[in-house]
């Protein structure tokens, strides 16, 4: 079979950090494409350039395949154009083998994993701090209320107190004059009885 090579550019919208380059890669590995690149061509995500080497129908099929337009990715990304170019593959060794691509992919894929992990656990930990803050700020501020509330609670405490003690006051007072009346009370009974 003649091996032929092709450089497929796909436009589009969406088609960076959304997995896409690892799909063309799997279907270009179920193809048994030998040499194989894909690479994110800055444009706003619109753009991803593959490079391949392989017999021409195993080219054919992968560029059907784009060209089909069905991705199982996100809604957002959306393949709106495939343009072919032939490549001389007498000039085209430096295209890599699939194999050592799916490689280079991993550790890519893997760096932007450590990377975006390392973005989350800054936000994270700044929501954390922001968040501690904002729990020292609120504890801060049940204190006060709950001090106010005290003081309140303690003021209507000691002031029951002190009208209990007043009343205590006028009922031995009212107690006295009682006591003080029944005995003149009895006192005049005693002397009526002699």
């Amino acid at each position: 079979m003649e091996k032929i090579g092709k450089k497929i550019i796909i436009k589009g919208e969406m088609l960076h950090h959304v997995g896409f380059r690892p799909y063309l890669l799997l279907k270009a590995l179920k193809l048994r494409v030998k040499n194989f690149e894909a690479e994110n061509i800055d444009d706003d995500g619109k753009r991803v350039d593959v490079l391949l080497i392989g017999d021409a129908n195993q080219i054919s099929d992968f560029a059907d395949l784009i060209k089909a337009k069905k991705l199982p990715l996100p809604d957002t990304t959306k393949v709106i154009d495939v343009l072919e170019e032939e490549i001389d593959i007498t000039k085209a060794l430096d295209i890599a083998d699939i194999n050592e691509y799916r490689k280079w992919l991993g550790v890519e894929q893997n760096n932007n994993i450590v990377q975006e992990g390392l973005k989350i656990v800054d936000i994270l930990k700044n929501e954390t701090n922001n968040n501690l803050e904002l729990l020292r700020i609120e504890t801060n501020d049940n204190f006060k209320k709950m001090d106010e509330k005290y003081d309140a609670i303690s003021k209507g405490m000691f002031a029951v107190v002190e009208r209990l003690e007043k009343r205590d006051e006028m009922f031995e007072a009212k107690m006295e004059n009682t006591e003080k009346n029944i005995e003149s009370l009895l006192k005049i009974l005693t002397e009526k009885k002699s």
